[in-house]
């Protein structure tokens, strides 16, 4: 009995989320620590996952004038530490519980101000005592406590600079033009956005080498994953479920398909973009990937110039081809899309190169259950999936090689295993092409009664489902970026999803970034802008790193 309060303040076993913290702090490669149950932030999180986020420990002779920066934690940041802090805490840990050990992840943002000091003030001491306490306040690390731009998750703000700057010194008389200016965003030739499930207000957009994620709706993004020397073509979260349809199987199940000398390499997350794991290599170049369930398991489809490719998600597994025409085993496809219909069938569909017609398989995709369901003639580079009640449209998205375009098309798919793919089938498409003046469509999304093209000339356009009517064009003062007088810059992709409040968000990529919408598409503004004056966010298990400051002082005129 007397043992029994000594041995619980001892903190030897893991029950609560501050024992872990505890307990890992121990390690001395080790600087800071935050725990939290798994299931508070993810819905792909196993039950009794318990994340641990280390900070490493950056020793005081690196740190200059206090700054730690991105590429400091890094490269102190050994898999080493990981591994003997996860094995200490599991051997501690209750019954149930399972730690999940990994290093917190960083935003490099810097600091823009002119700050104005008194004439018989020393502008150089004022500028240096002044980074040094946006050092201090900016950290990972920090010390006596936190500072605006140290907690987990919490957002730099402008307003809690100026005090900063200002109130701490006596011989600044005023501060303007503050800017904070992130290192990493998505904001030159942004490709493949698309939501994702596991966490509401997610979506993925690449850019280059680097993938970028938001988990706050497009208010913040943050670079998740960088492929040096690759080029990212397409990002495909495991697929969400229609209206009234059953919760996504694997919510955080993500996968990446990249351009390399000798071909495309395939990336796969189960942690909505937390890790990733090299999953195949092509050698070939891939278009387009999509998810399907077999036997309750998922299994990755691989379209490119050689055909369709077939990935079971296990480590061992390697690509399979699945021959689509046995006349052409080769032939290849621009996309690869795939659906549930009312019944919880899978279809896959796929776009033929060359204008080849539109294939489909009502089985899941399995081998030798394709049917062509389109003929030959449409050059189709992107497809979306539409769940109207008991009914499933397919949308097919048009490119042309200049011109005004020629629009979408769509069919009804009202039960896969009770629709026959002969020639009155392929007589019920609807054209979708009147008011459509946008050139080349490179991406569709359907949202509350509309339908969302990302066009090459027009931004982004409308079609309303429920009235007559043509697709509606943009106002050239939107808020789209232009490239002339009366053409926009072009889009590359659009996503939509309401949110908490029930108000509908529109994302689009393009050459200058994303941008969003709130209003049907009406009026865009920026969602990926480096510089901003007003505030910079944060994921849960983030931290802020300090960049560069470039702080400007001046003495007045007295």
């Amino acid at each position: 009995m007397r043992r029994a309060p000594q041995d619980f303040q001892a903190r030897d076993r893991a029950v609560t989320v501050r024992d872990y913290e505890v307990l890992a702090a121990r390690h001395g490669g080790v600087g800071r620590v935050r725990a939290f149950t798994r299931r508070e932030i993810w819905s792909f999180a196993n039950p009794g996952e318990v994340e641990v986020v280390l900070v490493p420990h950056v020793p005081e002779p690196d740190r200059q004038d206090g700054r730690i920066t991105a590429g400091q934690l890094q490269s102190y940041a050994r898999g080493q530490v990981v591994d003997e802090v996860a094995a200490h805490l599991a051997g501690r840990a209750t019954i149930g519980a399972v730690p999940v050990v990994r290093f917190a992840r960083s935003k490099q943002v810097l600091v823009r101000a002119r700050v104005h000091v008194r004439p018989d003030e020393d502008a150089a001491g004022v500028q240096q005592r002044i980074l040094q306490r946006l050092h201090s306040s900016i950290n990972p690390l920090p010390e006596g406590g936190t500072g605006y731009g140290s907690g987990f998750g919490n957002p730099l703000r402008v307003s809690n600079l100026y005090r900063v700057m200002e109130e701490a010194e006596p011989g600044v008389e005023y501060v303007d033009g503050v800017r904070l200016e992130v290192e990493e965003v998505p904001d030159l030739d942004a490709v493949s956005l698309v939501r994702a499930a596991g966490r509401p207000g997610s979506w993925f957009v690449a850019s280059g080498s680097t993938l970028f994620r938001t988990l706050n709706w497009g208010r913040g993004w943050e670079a998740c994953a960088g492929f040096d020397g690759e080029s990212i073509r397409i990002v495909v979260p495991y697929p969400e479920p229609g209206p009234g349809r059953a919760a996504a199987a694997f919510p955080g199940k993500v996968a990446a398909a990249t351009s390399t000398d000798e071909g495309s390499r395939i990336y796969v997350s189960d942690d909505l973009g937390e890790s990733w794991r090299r999953a195949a290599e092509l050698g070939f170049p891939v278009a387009d990937l999509s998810w399907v369930s077999r036997a309750g398991r998922p299994v990755l489809l691989m379209a490119g110039a050689r055909g369709l490719y077939e990935l079971p998600d296990h480590p061992d597994a390697v690509p399979v081809q699945n021959v689509v025409d046995s006349s052409d085993p080769d032939r290849g496809f621009y996309t690869v899309d795939a659906f549930t219909d009312v019944r919880g069938q899978t279809g896959v569909v796929l776009a033929a190169e060359a204008g080849a017609g539109i294939w489909l398989s009502p089985q899941d995709g399995a081998p030798e259950t394709f049917h062509r369901i389109r003929p030959s003639g449409d050059d189709v580079r992107c497809m979306a999936v539409q769940y109207d009640g008991p009914a499933t449209w397919l949308w097919l998205g048009r490119a042309v090689p200049e011109g005004s375009g020629a629009g979408c098309a769509r069919v009804k798919l009202v039960e896969l295993d009770r629709t026959r793919f002969d020639d009155s089938f392929a007589a019920s498409w609807e054209d979708l092409a009147d008011g459509w003046t946008g050139g080349s469509c490179s991406g569709l999304h359907i949202l509350g009664g509309r339908a969302y093209a990302a066009t090459y000339s027009s931004g982004v356009i409308a079609l309303d489902l429920a009235a007559p009517g043509g697709w509606d064009r943009r106002d050239v003062n939107c808020g789209l970026p232009l490239r002339d007088r009366t053409r926009f810059e072009p889009v590359q992709s659009v996503s939509g999803a309401y949110g908490d409040d029930g108000v509908p968000l529109l994302l689009a990529a393009g050459t200058r970034g994303v941008f969003g919408s709130s209003d049907a598409a009406e009026h865009w503004h920026s969602r990926s802008e480096r510089v901003v004056d007003d505030v910079v966010t944060l994921p849960d298990t983030w931290l802020f790193c300090s960049g560069e400051h470039r702080i400007d002082v001046v003495q007045s005129d007295g």
